[in-house]
């Protein structure tokens, strides 16, 4: 499953980022705010392994969680509202998608636009998602071109090699 994390500037979208990859294992460098950033995080389930201690299969795998940390969003004005449309291929391609808001005071750190509002930011950023405008090309990127599964296990199983 891909998670997308999506949020304002400043939200702390990248430092729950960090925590996440880095708990799951993962090195993670969140030095460049204006990429996106992607770590995989196995998800530890003590039935798989209990499972594979009784049955000794030749493999075993966990469930794999991938989360996508995006750029920023910062719709002040027309310029901002643009550069949000960058990541719109990324966010369609995912799973599920995580609003970030800021909930935190610190002076060392510029509220999006000078508030700490998070149901603001949070219907903002909605409002956004539902009336933001396709670019070209991201009806043919969406998950809803990929074929359909034929086979049950295919059904069961995702492949998410070709989004990478």
């Amino acid at each position: 499953m891909r998670v997308a994390l999506v949020g304002p500037v400043q939200s702390g979208k990248s430092t729950l980022f960090a925590a996440i990859g880095e708990t799951g294992g993962s090195h993670i460098d969140i030095h460049r705010a204006d990429q996106a950033h992607l770590a995989v995080v196995k998800v530890p389930d003590d039935r798989v392994l209990w499972l594979a201690d009784h049955y000794k299969p030749k493999k075993t795998t966990l469930a794999e969680l991938e989360f996508l940390d995006l750029p920023g969003f910062d719709l002040r004005d027309e310029d901002g509202r643009v550069r949000a449309q960058g990541p719109l291929g990324g966010e369609r391609q995912c799973d599920m998608l995580v609003f970030v808001v800021r909930q935190f005071k610190d002076p060392a750190v510029m509220p999006y636009r000078d508030r700490i509002d998070p149901l603001a930011d949070l219907q903002e950023l909605r409002a956004e998602m539902v009336f933001r405008r396709p670019r070209p090309g991201d009806q043919s990127e969406s998950k809803s071109s990929r074929p359909p599964p034929t086979s049950p296990q295919q059904r069961r199983t995702r492949t998410y090699a070709s989004w990478a």
